[in-house]
């Protein structure tokens, strides 16, 4: 199996034509990515010495064992075996000259990964995000230039074996076809994210809780409202002063998240749909004839092609509507609602309810920012289950704390290659069969067949550039 892995790398490799590798190449595209990780994240490798070590006589130290498993996801290998047959030709070497570090085999990472305390790597991706927010990379997306946009949702992780249950003492189960001869339960993982998400495509993780069931028992099961209130404590602990407006889905809007965020000082949007809070629908409908005043109609047009495949222009009308001042128990909140028309026909509808006040300044970006939910679906989860990360894949089958530090790893690879990913000259790089799939494949080929010389490294390391993004 690992030579034939070993085989599809280098097919993959020359499969990538020779005008795509000298062009990466002539961009030093892969000085890049290298140079990111020390521009952005400096002072990672010191606080991986920082990790507490409990292996007895070890050969590799703790500071390349944890490098190793972020390794996994910057280079996006999909799982430790595949990240293990990338091991070959010049690659230990060429991953020195880069990072410094040594580079283990993944069943001694993954024996470390099942001591190291979980704890201690959610707090290096803490420090991590701080130091970014003090430099203020995130400053010129924050909404209305003070709040940062935190969207909250949940994932499933993995599904778990019912052999190997026993090492998940505190998984979720559905039981299908109860009390029934085909009975079957099954056993999964899920996780709450709360992601800092920006318009340009940034999807950081801030503080993430696990879905999980407690050690005591228990009538009813966990779910992502309950973990929501551990999250929040999480947030409030590791970010205290940041200016939050936090973004959900229609699970959201109901008394104890509100509570939760006003507690916290923290603003919300959450998208409202038919059926939430039936009193607020209420009066809506009672004050919509009060308040009808409140609209506003921005007509603009869009490029696109028609059924003959010819670029047409057509116009485009968005219709911004708001309630203020909705009493709901001893909360006061604001209706707000977009609908979007092309050449007359009504194409999108977007409803939230909001502690914002809104009015015709501020309508267009609260709504602008409850749709930047998505992102923390598709170029969060989404990029990590499909685009390389594996997210859904049994990095360890047999021990809890070793799936939850290499989730934790994963999230801190996917910010670090954020970082390269958005960067305007990347972007503007990756044309024709260029993707970003393609420009990985080629960066392990460069890192596996050809040497990358620690005098060329340092020479771009020392350069001085200017890093803008969208």
């Amino acid at each position: 199996m690992q030579k034939k892995q070993q085989k599809n790398i280098k097919r993959a490799f020359k499969k990538a034509t020779k005008k795509e590798v000298e062009f990466i190449k002539k961009k030093d595209l892969i000085f890049k990515l290298i140079k990111n990780i020390h521009h952005f994240t400096p002072d990672l490798f010191d606080r991986l010495k920082e990790i507490s070590d409990f292996r007895i006589m070890p050969i590799y130290k703790i500071e390349e064992i944890v490098f190793a498993g972020i390794a996994i996801y910057i280079f996006k290998a999909g799982s430790k075996n595949a990240f293990n047959n990338m091991n070959q030709g010049k690659f230990a070497k060429n991953f020195y000259n880069a990072f410094k570090f040594h580079l283990p085999h993944l069943d001694t990472v993954d024996l470390a990964m099942r001591q190291i305390k979980t704890d201690e790597l959610e707090k290096l991706k803490t420090q991590l995000i701080r130091a970014l927010i003090e430099k203020k990379v995130f400053k010129k997306y924050k909404m209305f230039s003070q709040f940062y946009n935190i969207s909250i949702d949940g994932t499933g992780v993995m599904t778990i074996n019912e052999a190997n249950v026993k090492h998940f003492p505190n998984a979720l189960f559905k039981i299908y076809n109860k009390g029934k001869e085909n009975e079957k339960i099954v056993y999964f993982l899920n996780v709450l994210e709360a992601k800092l998400v920006c318009s340009n495509g940034f999807c950081i993780s801030l503080a993430t809780e696990w879905i999980e069931n407690p050690n005591i028992e228990y009538e009813k099961q966990d779910c992502e409202l309950k973990a929501f209130k551990r999250l929040a404590e999480k947030l409030k602990r590791d970010f205290p002063r940041l200016l939050i407006c936090i973004v959900g889905d229609g699970l959201y809007p109901c008394k104890t998240i509100f509570e939760i965020c006003k507690k916290n000082r923290w603003e919300w949007i959450f998208t409202f749909k038919d059926g939430n809070l039936p009193s607020v629908w209420e009066e809506v409908e009672l004050l919509a004839k009060l308040q009808a005043d409140n609209q506003k109609i921005i007509k603009s047009s869009v490029v696109k092609k028609d059924d003959n495949n010819n670029l047409i222009e057509v116009d485009v009308i968005k219709i911004y509507s708001w309630i203020t001042s909705i009493d709901y128990c001893e909360y006061q909140v604001h209706w707000c609602k977009q609908v979007e028309a092309i050449e007359g026909e009504i194409k999108h509808t977007f409803i939230y309810l909001s502690s914002i006040h809104p009015t015709k300044k501020n309508i267009k970006e609260i709504i602008i920012n409850g749709r930047l939910r998505f992102k923390i679906e598709n170029e969060g989860f989404n990029t990590q289950k499909n685009l390389g990360y594996g997210l859904q894949h049994k990095y360890s089958e047999t021990s809890e704390r070793a799936t939850k530090n290499y989730y934790i790893c994963m999230q801190i690879g996917h910010l670090i290659n954020q970082f390269f990913e958005l960067q305007i000259t990347v972007k503007e790089s990756l044309k024709g069969r260029a993707t970003l799939k393609n420009l990985w494949i080629i960066f392990i080929g460069l890192f596996t067949f050809e040497t990358i010389e620690i005098e060329q490294i340092n020479e771009h390391l020392n350069q001085k550039t200017q890093v803008r993004f969208e």
